[in-house]
Parts: C-alpha cells; structure tokens; sequence
C-alpha cells in the first residue's frame, strides 16, 4: 500500500471512528430524551397517551399548537413541562451531537463512494442545524406565555420545516452514497425510501404523518451508524 492510499486509509478509519462514537452519543441521548421523568409525568396526566412533540413542531396555528398540547388542565401542564424538558436538552445538547453525527457520516459515504457535493450537503445540514436552534428556542417561547404566543408561530412554521426538509435532504444524499458505493449498501441506499414517502405528508398532514416521518428519520439514521461502524471496522483491520 503506498503512502497516498495509506493516508485515506487512516484519515477514513479516525473520522469514520469519530462518527460511530458521535451516532453511538446521539442514540443515548435519544433514550434519555424518552426516559426523562417530565415525560413520564406526561403520559401518567394524560391517561397514557404523550402529547406529540412533532405535531407542536409543526404546528400552523394556535389551534394546532393547543391541541398538540393536550387537553387545558392537568394533561397541557404536563406537556408543557415535559416538552420543555426535551427541548432544553435538545438546545443544549442533542442538536450538536446529531449535527456532528451527520456531517462526519456524510463525508465518510460519500468519500467512499467517490461522490462530489459534499460541501454542498454541509450547507444545507448546517442550515438544518440552525432552523432547529431557532424552531427549539420557538417552542421554549410558545410554551412560556401561550396567551401572547402568536408572535412566535411564523418563525416556527418556517423554522420547523426547513429543518425537516434539511434532514431529509441530508438522508437522501447518505442514500446516494450507498447506492455508489463498492460494494453497494442496499440497506443504506433504501434507508431514505421511507423518509421520502412519509415527510412530504407530514407536513401536509402533522397528527396522521409526523410521528412517522420522525421514525422514519431515526431509522435512517441507525442504518446510517451501522454503516460508518462497518467502515470504522474495516479499514482498523485494513
């Protein structure tokens, strides 16, 4: 193996590496997101059934937002705080975590597979990332005076929907890694046939589609870890 090779070599292992150790923390993360005890409380007041977080992301009117909330007493209270409890560690740190995740990914497939446009998919990730800081911070807003909450709702229709559209593209250029990579990755090419079905109606549809589209997403995304572990396993052994 000369020098050159032996360098990609490397340089593909250390960052495929850091990728795995960056889907593995973003994978806790999305346990601890399900398991913090607001959530619990959540579910306890509202008969058994968690308010969706997706469906308040998406939201298009106060009405929407209400009635992602749940029903007025005890229930929206207690999606109120577990919905701030998600979105505060979501800012602080669940929003980093998966952005590293994506873009060290993204430029292990797609080096693998030879393919171009790499920069181009740190753009739109990048642009991604920030609509979720600001759809977060929105939600954080809303939830802290729902009386005076309209003011806050344009940006977050904005802000939400470029952040899903974003995500998606990013799967979608992970898909076209693996369809061109040698050997093809059946797995990680078919990753985005589900995400591509299922956002465009969530967002025509939030309550039917968007719990959905959202699990479609982190399926793809540990379709997507398993295959940056592959490669991080491979070329240790290379």
């Amino acid at each position: 193996m000369d020098d050159s090779r032996a360098i990609s070599s490397t340089t593909l292992c250390t960052v495929a590496r850091a990728a795995a150790l960056a889907g593995l923390a973003t994978l806790a993360i999305s346990v601890a997101l399900a398991r913090l005890p607001e959530t619990g409380a959540a579910r306890t007041a509202c008969g058994g059934t968690l308010p969706s977080l997706v469906r308040f992301q998406l939201a298009l009117t106060m009405s929407d937002v209400e009635d992602a909330l749940g029903p007025a007493g005890a229930c929206r209270e207690a999606a109120i705080a577990a919905m701030d409890a998600v979105n505060r560690l979501d800012v602080r740190a669940y929003i980093a975590t998966y952005g590293a995740f994506l873009l060290l990914s993204l430029w292990v497939v797609m080096t693998e597979a030879r393919r171009r446009g790499f920069w181009l998919v740190v753009v739109v990730v990048g642009i991604a990332l920030v609509a979720d800081v600001i759809e977060t911070t929105r939600q954080l807003a809303i939830t802290a005076d729902l009386a005076g909450a309209a003011r806050h709702l344009p940006l977050l229709i904005v802000a939400a929907r470029a952040k899903f559209i974003g995500l998606a593209i990013a799967t979608l250029a992970a898909s076209w890694a693996g369809w061109h990579a040698r050997p093809r990755r059946i797995l990680l090419a078919a990753s985005c046939v589900p995400v591509a079905s299922l956002l465009p109606l969530a967002l025509a549809a939030p309550k039917a589609y968007g719990d959905l589209a959202t699990l479609s997403l982190g399926i793809a995304w540990v379709v997507l870890l398993g295959s940056v572990s592959r490669t991080a396993l491979r070329t240790r052994r290379a």
